[in-house]
Formats: C-alpha cells, structure tokens, sequence
C-alpha cells in the first residue's frame, strides 16, 4: 500500500506555494501500527495542515512556520513507522535536521515551539516523539513491521501475519529450488522469470502459478528420488519432485531444469564464520535463516534515487519499522517476541536487486547508488570492500513464533571503533 501527500492539497490547507513542489511518497503502511493511522490521501493532508497551523501561533503563519510544521509532520509520520521519500531536497533536509533536533535556530518558528510536539492546535501528537537518531537500545517504539517468507528460493514471497520458526528458519521458506539437470542452483540472477513465479504454501499441498501456465499442485512432503544439489559452495541432499514439475519450470524459464525440496532429514551448516554454534542450520537460502532490513534504511535510500523502489527488490524476513536509518548495521543481538536472534553479518547485495518484481525486467538500480554509500560499513568481512551491503543476516536461537506487530528490542549493540 502507498499513500501520497500531494503537493496540491498542501497548498489548498493553507501552505504557500511551492512549499512542497512534488508529491511526497509514504510506503509500507498496509499494516499502520502507529496508534495515528494515516489511511487515505484526505488523513494526511489534514495531519500536514494541522502541524502548519501549530507552528502559525501568536507570532503569525508565514512560509517558515509552515515549511516547518511540514517538516515535523513528516518527522512524525516516520516516527511512527512510515517510510517517506520526500523528492523536494530542501524539506528532505529540514526534515532530517529536525528530527535530529539539528535545525538552525534562526527558523522563523514561534519562540519556545517546541519542535517534535507543534499542535498547539489540532489533533495532539501520539507515539513517539523523539529524534530518529535516538540510541536503538531506546526505541522501544520498533516493530517487526512485516514477516515475509519466499517457499521456493528466488521465487516471489508472501507476508505473514504469524509464522512458526524451525531449525532452519521459517517453516518452509525456500524449502524447495530450481536447479540444473546436473544440480546447480538457479537464481534471478541469470533467470530474471522466476520473480514472475508465485507459490502459495498450505499445510499439506505447495501450489505455483505463473503467467500462462497451469496451476501446478504438488504434496508438501512428496517423495522422490533424492539428489546432491549445490548452493554456491555448499551440497546438499534435495527430493526431486517429478517429471511433471520439472516440466512446468522447463517450459516458463525456457531452459531444462529441475525442482527440488530440500530433505528434511539432511542438516545444511551455517557458514562456520559466522556461526553460533555448529547445530545453526540453514535452508536453501544463500546463506543464512533471516534477512532484516529496516523501513527508515529503505526510505533513505530511496531519498537518493530517482525513482523510488519497494521492499520485495530486496527480499528480506523481517521489516522493523522504526529507529534511524541503518540502526541495524550496529545490532548485534535482538529479541522479537520470544525469540532472540544473532546479528551475524551485513547482507552483500547482487543483482537481483535490480530485478522488477513485478515484471521481471532488470534495471541498474539499486546498486548503482548503494556503491556510493555502502560500501565500507561496521561489520563488513576483510577484503570485501568491493561489495555493497543492504540488510543484516540473521541466526535464531531455537525454536519459536513470529507475530507481524511485536515489538523488536535491541539486547546488545557493536561497540563503537576507537
């Protein structure tokens, strides 16, 4: 869901002009959890005109009073868990500056306005308020935002509002593949298609659809030959699922290929770098049981392109809304509901993030611009400075659930470098 603050409305509440000279973009709100809902395009620009006429005061409503109260409605709005990309540079830098409690002090603003709480008139502030840059370990306002688990790997996923978590992560996320007729994993990477395909997951049936093709219906658990299949530097042992799946995947990628479900009776070890303990096992993911990536971190980057992109080109588990942009680049241990979770390494990004979802067709972006700025980050391995890193890889400690809307605690943070 995507709602927009449209500069028009802006101006018909009262803003002068050219206060917001395009629209502003708020995404991932399908599942608001701020107790002040912003629901359609009419909530939000009520809510901007609301803080402009907070900061108007005895002193007048003029364009910086306004230009302010804008900036702190949208301060606001990500305080609470929306992610905005704000094209207009100089309200993006306001916003930032205020909600790191950075402004000049010559703003014309009434005297003694106290910046994070401006309606003096209107509907009072609710949630939070404090400046994104609070220290993570004091925000206690964070939640696991949405829950997203992806059935065949590389394939497209599907939200959750509960999920049960195994050895290897999500029950059943990328539990099963596409390979080669000698085994090799495939991946958007040189098959862009697979995005287009989407598997639906029950208790007892994997169902696939895609563009032109027949629903194919297979048993969860069905049996098979089994086969040594590799995922990078990894072999596992893998259920072939048939001839007639093989078939389906051949004829919508267009190249022989094979599907498979990863045994349940074969263990795949974490990475032993990175590791807690040698029994961390890992599905058919790349490489780890949780990707998490933070809402403020994709509004940021998205406030660098031209064209904003959407969560799924990154493919995480977990979206935890609230904190500051890239606060989990310094988490080292988390807890959500009743599981705690290891922060083990910074997710390297590929090309996959430059493949539409939705159509897959390949762009240039994201990683042109993630080069930029994320290259050199804490936690990064040694002799990984040509890769860009986009999310944190995570390892749970036992068994548990996942609630869409729990709170996400920080239990311990990387020391800062000397």
């Amino acid at each position: 869901m995507v709602l927009v603050l449209r500069a028009q409305q802006v101006e018909r509440y009262g803003g002068p002009h050219g206060i917001l000279d395009q629209d502003v973009v708020l995404s991932g709100v399908a599942r608001p959890r701020s107790r002040w809902a912003c629901d359609d395009e009419a909530d939000l620009a009520d809510l901007a005109a609301a803080y402009m006429v907070g900061f108007a005061g005895s002193e007048g409503f003029n364009d910086g009073n306004k230009r302010v109260g804008l900036a702190s409605a949208l301060v606001f709005l990500r305080l609470n868990g929306y992610a905005l990309h704000v094209p207009n540079k100089d309200l993006y830098a306001l916003t930032m500056q205020i909600a790191n409690n950075e402004a000049d002090d010559d703003i014309d603003r009434p005297s003694g306005t106290v910046l994070h709480d401006p309606c003096a008139h209107g509907p009072p502030p609710r949630g939070p308020q404090r400046p994104i840059r609070t220290p993570v370990t004091r925000a206690p306002f964070m939640r696991l935002d949405d829950l997203l688990f992806y059935p065949i790997k590389s394939c497209r996923g599907t939200s959750l509002d509960r999920a049960r978590v195994g050895p290897r992560g999500i029950e059943g996320d990328r539990g099963w593949m596409v390979v080669t007729p000698e085994g090799r994993f495939l991946t958007q990477r040189a098959h862009p298609r697979l995005a287009l395909i989407e598997p639906g997951l029950g208790e007892a049936e994997l169902e696939v659809r895609a563009p032109g093709m027949a629903v194919l219906r297979l048993e969860r658990w069905r049996e098979g030959p089994t086969l040594d299949v590799d995922i990078w530097r990894d072999r596992c042992h893998a259920v072939d699922q048939g001839d007639d799946a093989a078939e389906w995947f051949s004829s919508f990628l267009g190249t022989r290929v094979r599907f498979v479900r990863q045994s349940e009776n074969a263990d795949r070890p974490v990475d032993p770098d990175f590791a807690r303990t040698p029994s961390d096992q890992v599905s058919l993911a790349d490489g780890f049981p949780f990707l998490l990536i933070g809402e403020a971190s994709l509004a940021e980057l998205n406030a660098r392109l031209a064209e904003t992109l959407p969560m799924d080109r990154f493919r995480p588990n977990l979206v935890v809304a609230g904190g500051a942009p890239f606060a989990e680049d310094a988490w080292r241990v988390i807890r959500i509901g009743d599981l705690v979770f290891d922060v083990v390494k910074p997710c390297a990004r590929c090309v996959v993030t430059t493949v539409d979802q939705d159509t897959g067709e390949k762009g240039k972006e994201p990683l042109r611009t993630l080069a930029e700025f994320r290259r050199d980050i804490p936690g990064a391995p040694p002799g990984s400075s040509g890769n860009v890193y986009f999310g944190q890889n995570l390892i749970h400690r036992g068994r548990g659930t996942l609630t869409a809307g729990t709170e996400v605690e920080v239990l311990e943070e990387a020391r800062p470098a000397p």
